[in-house]
């Protein structure tokens, strides 16, 4: 036992470096996009070049004149929260699409909440029922935001979501696109039967227009080849709701949104699959104060949930490894001791009366 403890603490002590108790380090696994990217920022700041070195490199002048445009700005939260950056809002999700890209700039994009809903097949996706049941998310949007007295704010971005219901409603540009009561089942179809089309030929006319880029860019899952209409189907909904700037603010609309809209959809018939509010270090934060109690009655100010599942892991790991060293130690040294001289292998007398005692007792 004394040997079992020893190993484990010194095993501790060994890989001590290991355990981390931030929170917000050491989460992601590794040979994945997300720590690769880290480790390249980590060698980044390692390898980069120093005040004194930049400085002494020569430079030239460059002129405006030389410098290339960019249409495309890094996203500001706190430029697009701006009253004077709100673009002119659309009468109809028709008239909203189409502006996307000249009144409405692509980075607003970015910053918008998304989510990520599973349907069974891509068939099963294209009736009035489903798109009545989509269509209602905007409603549940302006409900949450009234409840919680966010009427005031510039949370609500965008007059309408980037929603397939909507998208179908396109087809005839004399019927208003600002009501879920415009659905029409020939459209759906028309709809779905001109996506299918797109799939096999890219080049036909209607595929070129910028609201069919927006569903292949935003709203449809990535696919190598056509759409197998009868295997499960992935797409996206793209909210007129910012997300959180600093993971904390509106934290409890975004909460009971995410909860509102996750009994909602919870049905095999279209069920929510992911949900994207920029809330992810505010509920995290949220989780640990819940477990407060633990504090109180252990004395531990924070509890490393993942670290001492690892330190507990080495604990268990070094005990067992230590009692099957010592079962198999003491077994084939007992055996080569029969074999061989005892002089040669250093076997004393206390092993041999080990040996008998175990025989006596067996």
């Amino acid at each position: 036992m004394l040997i079992s403890l020893f190993l484990s603490i010194y095993a501790a002590l060994f890989h001590y470096h290991a355990f981390v108790f931030d929170p917000s380090v050491g989460f992601e696994t590794r040979s994945t996009a997300l720590s690769n990217q880290r480790l390249a920022l980590d060698n980044l700041i390692e390898r980069a070049a120093d005040e004194e070195h930049i400085k002494s490199i020569s430079k030239r002048e460059i002129t405006d004149d030389n410098m290339q445009q960019k249409d495309e700005l890094p996203v500001d939260h706190k430029d697009i929260n701006n009253s004077e950056a709100k673009p002119k809002m659309p009468v109809g999700a028709c008239q909203q699409y189409f502006v996307l890209g000249t009144m409405i700039p692509y980075k607003i994009i970015l910053p918008l909440s998304k989510l990520i809903f599973k349907v069974p097949s891509f068939n099963s996706l294209f009736n009035v029922r489903m798109m009545e049941r989509l269509c209602a998310i905007d409603s549940i949007i302006d409900s949450e935001i009234s409840v919680n007295g966010l009427n005031a704010t510039n949370l609500k971005y965008l007059p309408f979501s980037f929603n397939l219901p909507y998208y179908t409603m396109c087809l005839n540009m004399d019927v208003p696109s600002n009501s879920c009561s415009s659905l029409n089942s020939n459209y759906i179809n028309m709809f779905k039967s001109l996506i299918l089309a797109c799939q096999s030929d890219e080049s036909s006319f209607q595929c070129q227009l910028p609201i069919a880029k927006q569903l292949s860019n935003m709203i449809f899952q990535k696919s190598n080849g056509p759409i197998d209409v009868n295997q499960p189907f992935y797409f996206a909904v793209v909210l007129p709701i910012l997300q959180s700037n600093d993971g904390y603010s509106n934290l409890y609309f975004y909460s009971s949104l995410l909860h509102k809209i996750q009994e909602d959809y919870k049905d095999d018939e279209l069920k929510l699959a992911g949900a994207q509010f920029g809330v992810k270090d505010g509920l995290f934060a949220q989780e640990i104060r819940s477990d407060v109690q633990l504090g109180v009655i252990l004395g531990i100010e924070f509890f490393p949930f993942l670290n001492l599942l690892a330190m507990i892991l080495v604990v268990a790991v070094g005990a067992d490894d230590a009692f099957l060293f010592m079962y198999q130690y003491r077994k084939h040294k007992a055996d080569v001791c029969k074999k061989w001289s005892p002089v040669l292998l250093n076997c004393d007398a206390n092993n041999t009366k080990e040996e008998n005692s175990d025989k006596e007792e067996a």
